[in-house]
């Protein structure tokens, strides 16, 4: 008797979870003209590097090109 309830649980749960998991086939969020973040937030402008800025960088990759050969 007790074997028969947990394998009809058991099966009600299965069948149940099946056909509630996949209601929408399109689960992206969609656009629309409330994407407040790309019209408010505007990129900081660029800052060109001082030579010794510029210096710094490119010893940086010299020493990583070299660790990577």
């Amino acid at each position: 008797m007790k074997k028969t309830s947990v394998k009809m649980l058991l099966a009600l749960l299965t069948i149940s979870s099946a056909l509630t998991a996949c209601n929408k086939e399109d689960e992206v969020v969609p656009l629309n003209d409330r994407n407040t973040v790309a019209k408010y937030y505007k990129a900081p402008d660029p800052v060109l590097l001082s030579q010794q800025e510029q210096e710094e960088v490119q010893a940086i990759r010299d020493e990583y090109r070299e660790a990577t050969q």
